[in-house]
């Protein structure tokens, strides 16, 4: 539905900031701006779909995929989890026992430590979006299969 504003003629009248901030700035944006923009848009949805075409469609494929990489080279956990965890021990080791309140080798150390946690939380993260990924396609393959 559209979002014009009830006006008493019909007089054209300009985008507000409100409408344009809706659209990410687009609508007031030049036109080079927005064709670039779109261009870069389609090019994330093209690299999107051919990720989803990439994963498989087959639950039991699905599955197996899912578990190589939660389990990726024997380990119990998936990527990035086990070294935040051991990490994380650390971490609160030194943030127990440390000085933290000025400079120094604990403080350096613990800073270091709490990147390191963050980031293998990141990899963790993203090995675990992509194997929601993976299990749900199947489901969405078939509701496609569905539609007519």
């Amino acid at each position: 539905m559209p979002k014009d504003r009830a006006c008493a003629n019909d007089q054209p009248h300009p985008v507000s900031m409100f409408e344009n901030n809706q659209v990410s700035g687009l609508a007031l944006c030049g036109s080079n701006v927005f064709s670039d923009h779109m261009e870069e848009v389609e090019a994330l949805r093209s690299r999107q779909a051919a990720y989803l075409d990439s994963l498989p469609d087959n639950e039991c494929d699905a599955i197996s995929e899912a578990w190589t990489l939660l389990h990726s080279d024997g380990e119990e956990y998936p990527e990035g989890f086990e070294e935040a965890l051991h990490l994380s021990h650390a971490l609160d080791a030194l943030v127990k026992d440390g000085d933290l309140d000025t400079e120094g080798r604990t403080r350096d150390a613990a800073l270091y430590i709490s990147y390191r946690v963050t980031f293998a939380l990141h990899r963790t993260a993203e090995q675990l979006d992509h194997i929601s990924q993976i299990l749900s396609k199947p489901a969405r393959h078939k509701n496609s299969q569905r539609r007519p």
